[in-house]
Order: C-alpha cells, then sequence, then structure tokens
C-alpha cells in the first residue's frame, strides 16, 4: 500500500487558489477538474496533467524537480 506525502507544492497550489479569492468550484468551472481532485491536489502530490492545470489557472510558474518512479514524481 502506498501512501502519499504533503510536498510544498500542495501548499503553494492552496496558497495560490487562496490568493486569487477563487473557490474551489471557481477553479473547476475555469479548469474543467473536479472539485475533489483540486482537494487532493491540495492535500498529496498532484499529477503533471494537474500541476500543470492549475498552475495555468493561477498563472504561476511551479519548478518540479523529478525523480521518477513509476507514476509518481517526488518534489
Amino acid at each position: 500500500m502506498m501512501t502519499h506525502r504533503h510536498s510544498k507544492i500542495c501548499s503553494e497550489l492552496r496558497k495560490a487558489r487562496v490568493d486569487r479569492n477563487y473557490t474551489l468550484l471557481d477553479v473547476s468551472n475555469l479548469t474543467g477538474l473536479s472539485i475533489s481532485t483540486i482537494v487532493n491536489a491540495e492535500r498529496k502530490i498532484p499529477s503533471p496533467r494537474t500541476i500543470k492545470a492549475l498552475s495555468e489557472c493561477y498563472g504561476i510558474k511551479l519548478k518540479l524537480a523529478q525523480k521518477g518512479v513509476g507514476n509518481i514524481i517526488y518534489l
């Protein structure tokens, strides 16, 4: 069983959303992502696709330091 660690990127995504006064529903409408995907991205390491969609929505650049193991990206 795999557990997910909270990472700095999760905090950055949440902060960017809150700083822009976006609700989860706002972000869902803007990105096409489900609310549960957005919530999960703010709690555990999100997929690269989710990171890209959210960073474009928030107008931020996120630097990924990748050490790939399967489909997991360690940040």
